[in-house]
């Protein structure tokens, strides 16, 4: 049977909830496929500044013509008015190059005040230059501070103008995810983006692009820095059910899948990020507010100290850098310059049948603290390489047999795809032999739905056989009975 793979991946988006999935893949109910993992990797993306230990990320905001390219960020955007619409030809990216032809509006030093492990960083301290000047700072969210811009005058993108926020070349240690907000005014109609976005030199933490001819008001922008260096815990856990209103929010379905050839089919199961769930055979809260344990109210995935079902446990130690100016991180603290780990499945796999599914999720470091644990807020890539093979093995076993019963050999056969207007046997082939040396053939196939076929039975001394059946999911045989030719 044929066997189809698929590349699945993810950038962290800054989950800040314990027991949330940073990746989640499903074999829904009813697929008629089986998914089995090959890989279930994760990768940390950080580099590290040789002039200071606290770490900056130094950006400029360009300004320029378009277009943009990059990832459009129309879910993560609300309208302050629910009764109006921001114009399609308003966008919000990130991960967009700098505009062309662009100037310099400003400079800003996202600046960070430690990164020592167990450190709730007050994050983007650094003051901006040219429009931070005349600004004020925004209000921070997440606990933390935010840093932006803002102007007595917004900034105004007449049509095919561009402005964009773009790392330099050198960013800071061990840089953590940050949270994008920006303000859009357009015909009275105003509008917010908010997003998280990862650091990549060279590339824009937002883009904002004009394509209509009304003008575009940018009222302000702001970046805050999201959670600590702690160490994260993550866990691969089996699902066993997501929250609703999670499952119906298309910003969490926001997952890339690469097919391994272009001709396969769209990849067949569900894919999420940050989104609450479940684990398989376990309560949301795990201990009892009656019970004598503690701490209550609280699901395992929420920390390390108690266990439920999981296919694997990492402590990801992402903040320990080794080799001053190396730019490389030591990740998960397997060795020196490790840049990505499989999570031990590469030669096992895990099979996901229909409805099952499963997450790599964020876990706090531990339950009892006098600091409220942060983890898992390193920038990482979470990667999947995925079989799908049907779930069953459908086939068609055809028997030929004469009137009376006796098997035949040696008869041509022939599979088609009915067509009606083609008096029954149309002209798509499905399977077939010249001289089958044996009374019984079987046609494997992939289903996708069921399918009418026919079959076409041709043997010297006896009248042509010809029989209609139904493709189905499942195995099933026929007997197709040949007449002797009483007119030779």
């Amino acid at each position: 049977m044929a066997k189809q793979q698929y590349r699945v991946t993810t950038d962290s988006k800054g989950t800040s909830n314990f027991g949330y999935a940073y990746l989640a893949i499903i074999n829904p109910s009813g697929s008629g496929k089986k998914m089995t993992l090959r890989s279930l990797e994760v990768a940390l993306h950080s580099v590290m500044n040789t002039s200071t230990t606290t770490g900056s990320i130094p950006c400029t905001l360009f300004r320029g013509g378009g277009p943009l390219d990059g990832e459009d960020m129309v879910k993560a955007s609300v309208c302050m008015d629910s009764a109006t619409a921001m114009p399609s030809t308003v966008k919000v990216r990130r991960m967009s190059a700098p505009p062309t032809s662009s100037t310099v509006l400003g400079r800003v030093d996202l600046a960070r005040k430690g990164a020592a492990v167990g450190t709730q960083n007050r994050t983007l301290f650094g003051t901006p230059t040219g429009l931070g000047k005349r600004g004020r700072r925004p209000l921070g969210g997440l606990g933390v501070a935010s840093i932006g811009g803002f102007n007595t005058e917004p900034i105004i993108l007449r049509q095919n103008e561009a402005v964009a926020l773009v790392p330099d070349a050198k960013v800071g240690s061990a840089t953590n995810p940050l949270r994008i907000t920006v303000t859009i005014s357009m015909n009275g109609k105003t509008a917010v983006w908010d997003f998280c976005a990862n650091t990549y030199p060279g590339m824009a933490l937002f883009s904002v692009e004009n394509t209509g001819t009304d003008p575009v008001q940018i009222l302000n922008w702001a970046v805050s820095e999201m959670g600590t260096t702690d160490t994260p815990t993550l866990r691969v856990v089996p699902i066993g059910q997501m929250y609703a209103p999670n499952v119906n929010d298309d910003s969490r379905k926001n997952v890339g899948v690469i097919k391994m050839d272009s001709a396969y089919p769209a990849f067949p199961g569900q894919l999420y990020t940050d989104i609450g769930f479940i684990p398989q055979g376990v309560p949301e809260v795990a201990i009892s507010p009656a019970s004598a344990g503690t701490p209550k109210d609280m699901n395992y995935l929420h920390t390390r100290d108690f266990w439920g079902p999981m296919y694997r446990n990492l402590l990801v130690e992402s903040c320990h850098m080794k080799g001053v100016g190396s730019g490389i991180p030591d990740t998960f603290g397997h060795s020196y310059k490790h840049k990505g780990t499989d999570l031990l499945f590469r030669r096992a796999g895990i099979t996901l049948n229909e409805g099952e599914g499963i997450a790599i999720v964020n876990s706090a470091e531990t339950a009892v603290a006098v600091q409220a644990a942060y983890g898992a807020w390193q920038p990482m890539t979470f990667s999947a390489q995925v079989d799908v093979e049907p779930s069953i093995s459908p086939a068609l076993t055809i028997t030929v047999k004469d009137e009376n019963g006796v098997a035949l050999t040696g008869f041509e056969w022939r599979l088609y795809v009915e067509d009606p207007a083609a008096g029954i046997i149309g002209s798509v082939e499905l399977a077939g032999s010249e001289s089958s040396p044996s009374s019984q053939n079987t046609y494997l196939y992939d289903w996708t739905s069921d399918q009418s076929a026919v079959v076409q039975i041709i043997k010297d001394g006896y009248e042509e056989g010809i029989q209609t059946c139904t493709l189905v999911n499942g195995a099933q045989s026929i007997n197709v009975f040949l007449r002797i030719e009483r007119n030779i």
